[in-house]
């Protein structure tokens, strides 16, 4: 049973209870709301829907707070009772070493990987899933009662005068203000690492030669000029400037002078999330998206032309 859960997808599954559990209190809270505001003379403080958001509120919280502690120590937590119950002939391995078979454990477990190993080793595998089947088990059994705590401690506070419009707004600046905190941290986190990196790097290579080297050749011969760099990203973004530049000069005409209230609502916010994406995003994607349909194309029309008795070979072989 344990190893069951021990494979169990928990990343998809705490994303599918958070939204069950928030869309239940949403609800709940709500249809409470409704009946105070069937049963009362008087106006209600709030809306019924800021009370469903203020149930749902105190129910996804510490939810989300288990499930952050869940994707951070649960690994940490089986490897270490895990390191524990490992037999006396794996004290001779080193850190590293044995860190390196705790992952291969880890990537053997719930697989037919295991199946064909040793005896020792399909007995850990076994047993690794064991542990992090009862690490699953504790967090699914200690989200449902906080989501069922949260839910009932919440809904007994809602009455007619509860100012559930101002919690929920407060939290919601909250919940902005970590996002934004979160953001500058990053920032300045990427800016002391490059710094950081960047002292320990001109101490061993000059300034002066990265600057003005012609040569990018860090893997052999040690040379590192940063002119073929430099020449590399203006050519980049000066092709990019040419695509660009018209799609966006067009686009900003159309919204302005031709498009309806309506269609400017939808695509000018489109437009600003797409211009808020990193360029590396766009990027990745297109190494992992278009790049394989572009090959599989340029494969399709070299295998249309030789059937089409165009060419002999493929074009792109010639």
């Amino acid at each position: 049973m344990l190893q069951q859960l021990g494979q169990l997808p928990m990343g998809w599954l705490l994303i599918a209870l958070i939204t069950v559990f928030g869309s239940a209190a949403f609800f709940l809270g709500r249809i409470r709301a409704e009946r105070l505001l069937e049963t009362t003379t008087g106006r209600m403080h709030s809306r019924p829907n800021y009370h469903g958001y203020y149930v749902a509120m105190c129910t996804v919280v510490p939810v989300v707070l288990i499930a952050v502690a869940y994707a951070i120590f649960a690994e940490d937590l089986t490897r270490s009772q895990l390191t524990r119950e490992l037999p006396s002939s794996f004290d001779r391995l080193s850190a590293p070493e044995l860190q390196s078979y705790l992952e291969s454990v880890r990537r053997a477990a719930g697989t037919a990987a295991s199946a064909g190993a040793d005896r020792v080793f399909q007995a850990i595998t076994n047993r690794y899933l064991e542990l992090r089947g009862f690490v699953n088990a504790a967090t699914l059994v200690l989200l449902g009662a906080l989501a069922a705590a949260g839910i009932f401690w919440s809904q007994s506070r809602l009455k007619p005068d509860f100012r559930a419009r101002a919690l929920v707004e407060n939290g919601m600046e909250l919940v902005l203000f970590l996002c934004a905190g979160v953001a500058i941290a990053t920032t300045a986190g990427i800016v002391v690492s490059l710094l950081y990196e960047s002292l320990l790097f001109f101490q061993k290579v000059s300034a002066w030669d990265f600057l003005t080297g012609t040569r990018w050749n860090a893997q052999t011969n040690a040379e590192f000029g940063a002119l073929p760099l430099f020449f590399g990203t203006f050519m980049i973004a000066l092709i990019a400037m040419l695509v660009a530049a018209p799609i966006g000069l067009f686009s900003a005409i159309f919204l302005s002078e031709y498009a309806s209230p309506k269609a400017r609502g939808w695509i000018k916010p489109v437009l600003e999330i797409l211009a808020g994406i990193p360029t590396v995003v766009y990027g990745f994607f297109a190494l992992l998206v278009v790049a394989p349909g572009v090959r599989q194309l340029a494969i399709w029309i070299n295998e249309l032309i030789i059937q089409l008795g165009l060419a002999s070979e493929p074009v792109l072989a010639a």
